[in-house]
């Protein structure tokens, strides 16, 4: 998330991002500061774009394209996808949820068990 909030601070750079964010991003951008500030959590940056999650700056791109980001992707289906899918991702990891699929986890178990029988001579 780091990696694209810089990279959307560049494209902006010398603009007020404020501008071009909808009032629901400015409301949770003001609650999560306040709610990091009174538990006594440092900072993250001095910009509304280092409180916003992947599906935030997802759609940040999704609704900017033609001014700053189809320079670097072909199509907006390149890349807001994927950061959708990326937000869902974090979000379990954040919450100690399985993030693979079922199938990948049996296949994982399988091939350990493989090795195991291999060992044992099976």
């Amino acid at each position: 998330e780091n990696f694209l909030r810089k990279y959307i601070l560049e494209k902006y750079s010398g603009e007020d991002l404020s501008n071009w964010l909808k009032q629901k991003h400015l409301d949770e951008y003001s609650k999560r500061k306040n709610e990091e500030q009174q538990f006594g959590i440092s900072a993250r940056g001095d910009n509304i774009v280092f409180y916003l999650d992947f599906d935030e700056l997802a759609e940040i791109i999704q609704n900017h394209f033609k001014e700053g980001f189809n320079n670097d992707f072909k199509r907006i289906d390149d890349i807001v996808p994927k950061l959708r899918y990326l937000y869902h991702v974090r979000c379990k990891i954040a919450h100690n949820s399985l993030v693979i699929t079922p199938k990948d986890y049996i296949t994982i178990i399988l091939s350990q068990l493989s090795v195991k029988y291999k060992k044992l001579h099976i």
